[in-house]
């Protein structure tokens, strides 16, 4: 079945041609011919129909350098950022389906997507997914307007919305966070910054002034991506590290009062007493005595027969 009066649509304001900015787009590949395709600001790119689809993908400010090489058989779908140039063969004649948008804020009104920002990898993946059946579905209705020439922008755009509708409805928030990973890059780079710099810094103060914005933006976005006050953050990594040197009774007090920037002996106890509600020396005994009774579990399990013969149960 074909559309009636298509001369109306061609007509419109709101056609795809009549210099518009277009939201979607398809191309089509043929077997075993490279077709180049540069990313908008960010672009959603679903393979149908293909099979042994080898792509590669270039940053444009380093092009001799391929960010990834991968075969994969179609349907599947990827995202990726502005300044990307994709190298596509197929084995197979296929369809290639192109969304572009900027920001997520515009796709759904009911799902709020900076909740993925925890799922976010700390450093940058490239991810593909599959197509499950609620995606293909709308995929496909998408295809049959664009290949009957219903091209309308304002439609288009609705479905964009419709995908990541779906997008959000059957795909696990991991899997998001990851395949949204380019819209994230913001907040992972934020991420990656604190948790590459954080022992650095004396105070959250310093962190905020090493990322260069100001505190109260820090503060925001630091409880934004990890879901807990900056200060208590980096008291429980401070905990966590001064943790591991008392477990090591090699390691001298004074060493780990000097790497840790403590004053004074009597500060240094009133930190432990604070986060492990003990003194340095009680807490490293408790930590040793753990390794030593972990380590006898772990020859006991690991001799098991050795025991049972030389101290039988009574």
């Amino acid at each position: 079945m074909k559309p009636v009066n298509i001369e109306r649509h061609l007509g419109c304001e709101c056609f795809a041609d009549n210099n518009k900015s277009q939201a979607y787009k398809e191309v089509k590949l043929k077997p075993e011919e490279c077709e180049e395709v540069k990313s908008g600001d960010k672009t959603l790119l679903i393979f149908l129909d293909t099979n042994d689809a080898r792509y590669s993908i270039s940053n444009d400010l380093d092009p001799s350098t391929p960010v990834i090489n991968e075969t994969r058989n179609a349907p599947f779908g990827m995202l990726v950022e502005n300044n990307n140039t994709l190298h596509i063969t197929v084995g197979r004649e296929g369809t290639l389906q192109i969304f572009m948008f900027d920001r997520l804020s515009h796709l759904c009104n009911g799902y709020t997507f900076n909740n993925l920002r925890k799922y976010a990898p700390v450093t940058m993946v490239h991810r593909t997914i599959e197509i499950y059946e609620p995606l293909k579905l709308s995929l496909m209705t998408i295809h049959r307007f664009y290949e009957d020439g219903l091209k309308c922008v304002e439609i288009m755009d609705q479905k964009l919305k419709e995908i990541f509708f779906v997008l959000s409805g059957y795909y696990k928030p991991e899997v998001l966070g990851e395949l949204l990973a380019p819209l994230l890059r913001k907040e992972v780079d934020f991420k990656e910054f604190v948790i590459m710099n954080h022992f650095r810094a004396k105070s959250v103060q310093d962190l905020a002034d090493m990322r260069r914005i100001d505190i109260r933006k820090f503060n925001k976005l630091f409880k934004e991506t990890f879901n807990v006050p900056p200060y208590t953050w980096m008291l429980d990594r401070k905990a966590e590290m001064i943790e591991e040197r008392l477990a090591d009774p090699t390691v001298p007090f004074k060493d780990i009062m000097e790497e840790f920037r403590f004053s004074s002996p009597s500060h240094f106890t009133v930190f432990c007493r604070r986060q492990f509600n003990k003194t340095p020396s009680q807490h490293r005994k408790e930590l040793v005595r753990e390794e030593a009774e972990k380590r006898a579990a772990e020859r006991r399990a690991n001799n098991m027969h050795y025991y049972r013969n030389n101290f039988p149960e009574k």
